[in-house]
């Protein structure tokens, strides 16, 4: 009954400014609000290069200086969909496109980052969706592992310092 538990739900902000969006939490069950995956170090290390490593804590430290400047992570998937055939991956991100509009429009972002090129379009749609007048400004991210991870923590820690 615990996997049922959204673990993001405690860091939610009173106003979310920037509303980051994945794909799904990782079938091996690390998490980013378990403060143990490869998302949270490399948003950790953005948020570091943007404001400077004193002032934003790691652990549950940094989850609170995150949830403390308006940011919130949610997934478009309800389940992980690593170990998925790419067409149960895009069945699953086209379902989660509806429920992601609904965030966006009880939320009121100023931003989105999207954190994984892949699903831009998924996440273009359901803000279109969401605010088809006025879309809040969206980043879009390559997933930061190896290769991409530096620039992932750059894109990110710039468009954090702007």
């Amino acid at each position: 009954m615990a996997e049922n538990i959204d673990p993001g739900a405690a860091f939610k902000p009173q106003r979310v400014l920037t509303l980051f969006v994945g794909e799904s939490s990782p079938a091996q069950g690390t998490h980013f609000y378990r403060a143990d995956s490869n998302l949270f170090r490399a948003v950790r290390a953005a948020f570091a290069a943007a404001f400077g490593d004193g002032a934003i804590g790691d652990g549950e430290a940094f989850l609170r200086t995150f949830k403390a400047r308006g940011c919130w992570l949610v997934d478009l998937a309800t389940e992980p969909v690593n170990r998925l055939t790419p067409a149960e991956r895009r069945a699953l991100v086209a379902a989660g496109i509806p429920t992601l509009a609904e965030t966006i429009v009880a939320t009121k972002p100023h931003a989105i980052v999207v954190i994984k090129s892949d699903i831009a379009s998924a996440v273009a749609q359901a803000a279109e969706l969401a605010a088809p007048r006025k879309p809040p400004t969206v980043l879009a991210l390559r997933y930061p592992l190896r290769q991409y991870r530096a620039e992932f923590v750059t894109k990110l820690a710039e468009f954090l310092g702007t």
